[in-house]
């Protein structure tokens, strides 16, 4: 019965998925603009892809409950849309997520691509869980994680080439957002329990690098 019934629900998400605003999402928000005092045309366009974003949001949490090749390939499509990555975070987080859901390992390379972009705090706690969830084996990510569980800050503060206060401001912000998923994410992968920076106190950076040098291989970590 499972199965005769999720071929509907993979269409009504596919449809979803590149769902675009028809004329009463316009008018309601049209009507939400006025109600909040927005006039630009710029205001109202944002106030439509958001409602456009959130009806394709929910369409990649039903596919995660789809398990099967049709609905990966149809994540793994709809990963790839620039435009929805740059433009909607969340529901491209949320397509990231669903991946991580239903262990679509295949997404692994584009999703450490993205892993490094910090385009957006959903965006990475989407690729951050998602190496958890697939329990990645990949050294280079693995190590990556690891030294997130220090906050980040310029190796040299007074170097002329290192990025403006604003850039390490917007990192630390991010990095304070998934921080916690980061730790998860190391526990799933590892079995070990290590903990991220907070307040005056130091992450386990250091400490996870060491059981990566020393046990990574064995784990299966390459």
């Amino acid at each position: 019965l499972e199965v005769v019934e999720a071929a509907p629900c993979l269409e009504c998400a596919k449809l979803a998925l590149v769902y675009r605003a028809g004329k009463p999402d316009k008018e309601a928000a049209k009507k939400q603009a006025e109600e909040l005092g927005l006039t630009a045309p710029n205001d109202l366009a944002k106030l439509v892809s958001e409602r456009e974003e959130a009806v394709q949001a929910v369409a990649a949490r039903l596919c995660a409950n789809l398990p099967g090749a049709k609905t990966e390939s149809l994540l793994l499509k709809t990963l790839r849309d620039k435009a929805l990555r740059s433009d909607r975070p969340k529901a491209f987080a949320a397509v990231v997520d669903a991946l991580g859901r239903l262990n679509c390992v295949k997404a692994q390379d584009e999703i450490k691509s993205e892993f490094g972009q910090y385009r957006s705090q959903e965006i990475m706690r989407a690729c951050t869980r998602y190496f958890g969830q697939t329990r990645c084996k990949d050294e280079g990510v693995v190590r990556s994680l690891c030294e997130m569980l220090d906050s980040p800050q310029p190796a040299g503060v007074d170097d002329a080439s290192n990025p403006p206060a604003s850039y390490w401001e917007s990192r630390w912000k991010q990095w304070n957002w998934i921080r916690r998923d980061v730790a998860w994410t190391l526990k799933e992968i590892t079995g070990q329990a290590f903990q991220p920076a907070d307040g005056d106190k130091t992450g386990d950076s250091k400490k996870a690098l060491a059981w990566l040098r020393e046990n990574g291989k064995k784990a299966g970590i390459k």
